[in-house]
């Protein structure tokens, strides 16, 4: 008798089933390290508490219950991202089919969390610090990786994916076919960049800057490379997305006009360039106290 299988075949699928359906279906448009991101969120987060729990099942009350225990282990952010992650998997069971027509997502009208920005950035004598440390390293890719990481204020997935084909020297700029925003960008290269890069050994048949083991692939993570430099130079709470911070910061307390600075980054949104101001503003205030200082005497103050 086929009915009990078509049946089953008919019902929404578990959690765990549709997760990798979702991945598999979501990640041609994803950068990796967004697909990092959300395997390791759904490994962690809602496999353990959906797993064996079929979709149209899972209940708005059950995803405040783990947002909730998400933001008291792991902070108001992981809740954030986790949150977004189920509202996009449903949002997508829903238009191909896995829930039931008018089917509610449960991760509606649930309340985010509030963020606070991170605002680390390196001082100029940390960067000289761990600067000496990656100068020590073995691997000359690694060694140009975190300059160029703070030269050019990129993320560390666009310059992984860096092509040499990409590169227009006498142009100074750099193509990025593939951005977090979805659309390609052209990004300024300054003299140092280029002078990294020019010393940089090209492999054989291999299209990337940054060459992985394997032919024709690429660099996927300098993970323990950077581990070890950032340990080594006593900056253990830094990461390689403080040094992108790092640049942007530098280029604002040089003047830089906050909307240039968002654009040299890539930024989507004003929102995102505006942990600059504060630095703009310092910078403002410097260059006031020291014409104060410089005219106090000649204006009798």
């Amino acid at each position: 008798d086929p009915a009990p299988e078509r049946k089953a075949a008919d019902r929404p699928p578990r959690m765990k089933e549709y997760a990798k359906t979702y991945v598999e279906r979501s990640s041609e448009r994803w950068t990796d390290k967004t697909q990092y991101e959300y395997q390791r969120r759904i490994d962690r987060h809602l496999v353990p508490a959906f797993g064996s729990s079929r979709i149209d099942s899972i209940t708005r009350a059950d995803v405040a219950g783990l947002l909730d225990r998400i933001a008291k282990e792991s902070g108001p952010y992981e809740s954030n991202r986790v949150h977004e992650l189920v509202r996009a998997m449903f949002n997508r069971a829903a238009v191909w089919g896995f829930v039931p027509e008018g089917h509610v997502n449960p991760a509606r009208a649930i309340e985010r969390r509030t963020e606070r920005s991170r605002e680390r950035w390196l001082k100029p004598e940390e960067v000289s610090t761990l600067m000496s440390k990656v100068g020590e390293h073995g691997d000359i890719y690694f060694r140009a990786f975190v300059p160029l990481l703070l030269l050019t204020g990129m993320r560390k997935s666009e310059l992984l994916r860096m092509r040499w084909a990409d590169i227009d020297t006498s142009r100074a700029e750099v193509l990025l076919p593939k951005t977090k925003s979805g659309q390609p960008q052209v990004r300024q290269l300054s003299k140092p960049a280029l002078e990294i890069l020019r010393f940089l050994p090209r492999q054989e048949d291999n299209p990337y800057v940054f060459p992985g083991r394997r032919k024709g692939s690429r660099r996927r993570d300098f993970r323990n490379e950077w581990a070890a430099a950032r340990e080594a130079a006593g900056l253990s709470d830094v990461t390689l997305h403080d040094l992108r911070r790092t640049a942007g910061s530098y280029m604002a307390q040089a003047g830089v006009p906050l909307q240039v600075i968002g654009q040299i980054l890539g930024h989507q949104s004003a929102d995102v360039t505006r942990v600059y101001a504060r630095l703009a503003e310092e910078n403002e205030r410097d260059a006031v106290e020291a014409l104060g200082e410089k005219l106090a005497g000649l204006i009798g103050a």
